[in-house]
């Protein structure tokens, strides 16, 4: 009896233990789901919306005097057409008048001295020669020539600078546009450089606009835009990035963008409001995404690639662009656009794992 009771206790410890042992290894055979954050790829310049800005003139012309004076003329205001050479306002001509006709009785005054330095020295010549006079005499009558001479050339150049002075009283038009702005008025005394009037040239134009800086950077020198006019949606141009601002805006964070107008009418006015919509395409495959999605083993860049309907990883090698973003990167081969890839937790992930989708960035 007690043998039997001692081999029974064996064999329950047996089965326990064997039990156990199937229990321990089916916990390890099943699979381990990770939780991943995920983003649908797509091409950023697609999430780009219209944007409203103004028109404006490409080149402009800030003009001023280039002397101190008062303002007795004015013949444009805002909104005149001008042409080159216009005369658009004059200072008080008394003052350069007058200093003309100084500098001419200067030089009168130098030419008279001149004729009779050359006279003495023609005298003096003609006793030299028969050995009346000295040839020290001479040549202080020559030395006295000369300084006449130069005397007269220095009331000449001041004759000349005066002549110029009278021609900056006149401020015209060095192109052909339109007047935009008048900072002076009539009478007033304006000093030398200080902005009178600014003229636009009303052919090239170009559409203004401020962008979000993830859009900015999506965007390149060239990339073409539609410039609707918002007054009337039925006309609308053709215009491509011209330049792009390095820097965003310290209060708004948005970066200027200027397009020139390819084929713009004359509905297109300087001031006029519009609203300018980037074309959607996206140029040698340049994707966008987040640079906690890159996994790199040696040399090669790595994503994982979401299969929803497995719920399971896969790697796939891509090929970056350089990129001034140090959150993002630029993908140029590797993906397609509606692929999703895992952008947080990429370093846990093995090929072919069970994932668990916990949320998606769109």
């Amino acid at each position: 009896m007690r043998r039997n009771l001692i081999l029974f206790l064996i064999l329950t410890g047996l089965l326990a233990l064997t039990a156990c042992y199937y229990t321990t290894d089916q916990s390890e055979e099943k699979p381990i789901i990770r939780p991943v954050l995920t983003l649908e790829v797509r091409p950023e310049i697609m999430r780009s919306t219209t944007f409203a800005g103004t028109i404006d003139a490409r080149y402009k012309s800030v003009r001023a005097f280039q002397l101190l004076g008062r303002i007795t003329q004015f013949n444009v205001t805002i909104g005149d057409i001008v042409t080159i050479g216009e005369m658009l306002a004059q200072l008080d001509p008394t003052t350069f008048d007058l200093a003309i006709r100084s500098s001419e009785a200067e030089l009168d005054k130098a030419q008279s001295a001149l004729r009779n330095a050359q006279n003495s020295e023609a005298r003096t010549q003609g006793l030299v020669s028969k050995g009346v006079s000295s040839q020290a005499v001479l040549d202080s009558a020559i030395v006295e020539r000369k300084v006449a001479q130069a005397a007269v050339d220095q009331a000449k150049a001041r004759l000349a600078s005066a002549h110029e002075d009278r021609s900056y009283a006149n401020l015209v038009s060095d192109i052909n546009g339109v007047v935009t702005k008048k900072t002076a008025e009539l009478g007033q005394t304006v000093n030398a450089g200080e902005t009178v009037i600014e003229i636009a040239q009303t052919d090239p134009l170009e559409a203004i606009i401020d962008v979000p800086e993830e859009t900015a950077r999506a965007l390149k020198p060239g990339m073409p835009f539609t410039v609707t006019l918002d007054a009337d949606n039925t006309v609308s141009a053709q215009a491509h990035t011209r330049e792009i601002a390095p820097e965003a805006d310290a209060k708004t964070r948005t970066r200027r963008v200027r397009m020139t107008l390819n084929d713009a009418n004359y509905a297109f006015r300087i001031g006029a409001t519009i609203f300018a919509t980037p074309h959607t395409e996206v140029k040698d495959g340049a994707l966008r995404i987040p640079a906690t999605a890159i996994l790199r083993r040696g040399e090669k860049t790595f994503v994982w690639i979401v299969n929803e309907t497995t719920q399971t990883v896969t790697s796939m090698i891509v090929s970056l662009a350089p990129s001034n973003d140090p959150d993002s990167v630029v993908v140029t081969a590797g993906l397609s656009i509606g692929d999703r890839v895992v952008i947080a937790g990429v370093h846990s992930l093995s090929e072919n794992q069970t994932i668990r989708l916990e949320e998606s960035v769109e």
